[in-house]
């Protein structure tokens, strides 16, 4: 009697010291927060006109922060794991043993009934098991074994446990070697009716003067408790994520964190905003007469796809030769005060809110019909996030092409400074200034993988001999080898015949004279290693002409028509035509003939069959 009352009394004063040092475990979830850089907008109107840098912070002060999770607008989420150290502790889950006594741990004389099972496990075949303890004193430790650690380090523990004790219940203790004495710094409640195996954690720092670390594990009472898959490690990775956003658009960011606990932290959102690149892809310039036909009113579309166009901030001004850049203070008369420099308000409305707008001028006075003196307007506005843009210079009565069943593109950018029309697509690696679509597909950024020259053809096909520099009088492909001139007597009635041919020029081409294809079985496809020149007298020619060098229009006063397509490493168009024809004549006109490349597709292979023509 007296001995069961002396352990009923250290029972119940080894549960007051419990409750007495008692603390929580890890149950409260991370918070995480976002910073910009830079901190406000560069902008107007909230926008960034700049990338941004973004840093998600988060912070947990018991378990520590194991993951952050973001998601930019509409892509997937990204996780970054952040991982405390590697397990500090030998033998953690008990696998080790030998007669069911494990490795790496100590238990006090008394205790047999403390021991490795198999019964019930988390982490592999083995927890550690507690029967019936009655003793209490007794209890494993790691003492021995203790963890080297130092002071002024935030560590982080956990551990699974199973129990029905009824009694005084089950609990652990961190301990800490401080200045070479044994310091309790952590015991945690008492555990009773965990009927699964439940994760229990929590974080300390270390105190001055730390050297060692080491655990206490306890069961009091009766009933089986088992303990699994122990953890200790210190937490030293940086609990943040950072990464730029460059990508024009309204962006929103949900963020989280999730700490080694495994709670999660409440979902946050924020928003900004970027647009870098100012309104550009001026379209659609035209004038009208209003009077005479040097008064003008003039109407230019320009777009802005990210923030929109700001209606308060469009500007014109003209150039008059021998006079300069600004506007006449009375923009109808072409005398009084001219204001060199400065600019004046047109009105602009929206054709789509906000991100495309039609700018109209007053009637202005271009003083004089002598359409040989450069005559030109440029505008300049901003988007609503504050980027500005000029315009191009555009000439008025400049010579223009017009395209039909035709798309026009280049590996660069294109430019006119009085606008090219075409019903087919706009294709440019860079901008797009001064081409109007009737399709209205205008595709910048585009990059094509096709790569050719004509050496390629010559690699990979056989070829006659042209004979006398003459067009060929049967179908096939044929070889010039120096400088060719088509001219009447060379074109030697190939434009009365159905005939297809391909015709590679080693050198440079001229063509001197006005021709056409038969009919519509005829075709012919120049590859041409040099330069391909239209003298200044020719007006329409057919074909496919694929250069090398450059495609040279000549500088003249007459249209020049062709049916057919052109493709070349640069195109000069240099024509332009007299008086006021510009204004409504084309100077180089592009009729677009697929059944050219049809007809020739034959010749053009290197099998039985025929080859297929496709935009890569």
């Amino acid at each position: 009697m007296k001995l069961y009352l002396t352990l009923l009394i250290s029972f119940i004063f080894a549960s007051l010291i419990f409750a007495h040092l008692a603390l929580a475990s890890d149950t409260s979830s991370p918070i995480s927060t976002l910073s910009i850089d830079p901190a406000s907008p560069t902008g107007a109107n909230g926008w960034y006109n700049q990338s941004v840098d973004l840093l998600i912070n988060a912070s947990d002060n018991d378990s520590g922060v194991a993951k952050i999770s973001y998601t930019l607008d509409d892509h997937a989420t990204i996780d970054k794991n952040i991982d405390a150290s590697i397990n500090l502790i030998d033998n953690p889950s008990f696998e080790e043993h030998h007669n069911h006594i494990p490795y790496y741990w100590d238990r006090p004389p008394f205790s047999s009934n403390i021991y490795v099972s198999s019964k019930n496990s988390v982490d592999g075949i083995y927890s550690l098991r507690f029967r019936y303890n009655i003793w209490p004193i007794n209890y494993v430790t790691n003492k021995s074994y203790y963890i080297s650690a130092e002071a002024f380090k935030t560590y982080f523990f956990s551990a699974w446990i199973k129990t029905n004790v009824f009694g005084f219940g089950t609990n652990y203790e961190i301990m800490a070697i401080v200045n070479g004495e044994n310091q309790l710094l952590y015991r945690s409640p008492s555990y009773f009716n965990l009927n699964d195996f439940t994760f229990v954690n929590n974080s300390f720092t270390t105190p001055s003067g730390t050297t060692g670390l080491y655990i206490n594990l306890y069961s009091l009472g009766w009933g089986n408790t088992y303990f699994d898959s122990l953890y200790l490690g210190q937490i030293t990775a940086d609990s943040s994520v950072s990464f730029n956003v460059s990508e024009e658009a309204e962006h929103v960011i949900l963020y989280n964190a999730t700490d080694q606990a495994g709670n999660v932290g409440d979902e946050n959102t924020d928003n900004f905003k970027i647009d870098i690149t100012p309104p550009s892809n001026w379209q659609n310039f035209d004038y009208t007469k209003q009077g005479n036909d040097h008064t003008l009113k003039v109407n230019i579309d320009v777009t802005d796809n990210v923030s929109g166009i700001d209606l308060t901030s469009a500007y014109f001004q003209y150039y008059i030769e021998g006079v300069g850049w600004g506007v006449y203070e009375d923009l109808s008369k072409c005398s009084g005060n001219f204001l060199l420099d400065q600019w004046k308000v047109p009105s602009i409305s929206y054709i789509t809110n906000p991100t495309k707008a039609l700018i109209t001028t007053p009637i202005i006075d271009f003083c004089n019909s002598n359409w040989t003196q450069d005559k030109k307007i440029r505008f300049k506005l901003t988007d609503i996030a504050g980027n500005e843009a000029i315009s191009p210079e555009f000439t008025i009565n400049s010579p223009w092409i017009y395209a039909t069943n035709f798309d026009i593109g280049s590996s660069n950018s294109i430019s006119f400074t009085s606008p090219a029309k075409t019903d087919g697509f706009v294709l440019s690696k860079g901008d797009i200034v001064g081409v109007d679509s009737i399709s209205n597909v205008y595709i910048k950024n585009y990059l094509s993988d096709t790569i050719f020259n004509t050496q390629n053809l010559v690699d990979q096909l056989t070829f006659l001999a042209l004979p006398e520099n003459k067009l060929p009088e049967i179908n096939g492909r044929y070889k010039f080898i120096g400088n060719m001139t088509l001219d009447k007597k060379s074109i030697n009635g190939y434009d009365k015949k159905s005939i297809c041919s391909v015709i590679f020029i080693d050198g440079s081409l001229t063509i001197s004279t006005d021709y056409s294809l038969k009919d519509s079985n005829s075709c012919l496809i120049f590859f041409v290693s040099g330069n391909l020149l239209i003298s200044s007298n020719v007006n329409n020619i057919e074909g496919f002409f694929i250069v090398d060098g450059v495609f040279d229009t000549s500088t003249t006063n007459k249209t020049l028509n062709i049916k057919g397509g052109v493709i070349a490493n640069e195109v000069k168009l240099l024509r332009s035509l007299s008086g006021k024809a510009n204004l409504t004549k084309p100077a180089e006109y592009f009729d677009y003939d697929l059944n050219l490349l049809f007809n020739v597709s034959k010749l053009l292979s290197t099998s039985q069959n025929s080859i297929f023509w496709y935009e890569l």
